[in-house]
């Protein structure tokens, strides 16, 4: 199962983007490191960000296959019992959520990057949760809709890279009465210690299916792209233990 998404991974083409306000700066060394907090790419000397452009993103081309597939694995390592509504974030996790939605039948809220607000009457929803990440880091606001005290949550993401935005998700949710009965992101970048990151500061076990290590980045005229080692989580291995897992194809 998830064969085809196992083998693209492996081989992901990548958007660079330099960090401005080091470029100045000619650094030593290759590879990934911490830079005032932020995770950047050092090649040649140049310190970058990096887009990975998977095919879990939400932004480009989707295999209906991988997505069913994700939401029948998803549907075995959480109990839906316990779980009122699926909160995902805008974008990347707008479409395995929405098939998760469609699997378990259950509503799916997303956290956006868009504050609701009538321009003339300046009329708000009643109950729009305003989400801030770590203050030293640049990312704009996000907002909450459809989300309530008392509701219990199943936070869902394609990928975890720092953990910041379901630390974020998480405290604000916390602060409202909201639970968070499991959190899940199909794809951990493991070097990032996302995981790590919101576990430390929220309590809460992100479980992730597939753990991904980059080994090289190579770039060759235009392209560039990075080569990473995979490996299933334990909750992937477990989801796979299941019988009552069948294969879709």
């Amino acid at each position: 199962m998830l064969e085809y998404l196992f083998d693209s991974l492996r081989k992901i083409p990548v958007i660079r983007k330099r960090a401005i306000e080091l470029e100045n700066i000619n650094f030593k060394g290759h590879g990934l490191r911490y830079i005032d907090g932020k995770p950047l790419w050092i090649q040649n000397g140049k310190a970058y960000s990096f887009f990975v452009l998977a095919n879990l993103s939400g932004r480009f081309l989707q295999d209906p296959q991988i997505l069913e597939e994700l939401s029948i694995i998803v549907s075995k390592i959480v109990d839906f019992s316990k779980v009122d509504k699926i909160l995902t974030l805008e974008t990347m996790g707008i479409h395995v959520s929405t098939s998760l939605s469609l699997k378990v039948k259950k509503p799916l809220a997303i956290v956006g990057k868009v504050k609701y607000v009538d321009d003339i009457s300046g009329w708000v929803p009643s109950y729009q949760i305003e989400v801030v990440k770590r203050a030293k880091r640049s990312e704009p606001k996000m907002y909450i809709n459809g989300v309530y005290p008392g509701d219990r949550i199943l936070l869902f993401d394609s990928v975890i890279s720092t953990g910041d935005s379901f630390t974020a998700v998480i405290n604000a949710l916390d602060k409202r009465r909201i639970e968070i009965t499991d959190a899940v992101a199909i794809l951990e970048k493991e070097e990032y210690n996302g995981v790590e990151f919101v576990k430390e500061h929220t309590g809460i076990t992100v479980k992730t299916l597939i753990k991904m290590k980059i080994v090289n980045v190579v770039e060759r005229q235009d392209e560039l792209f990075v080569y990473a080692d995979l490996k299933p989580s334990q909750y992937f291995v477990e989801a796979l233990r299941n019988k009552s897992i069948t294969k879709t194809h």
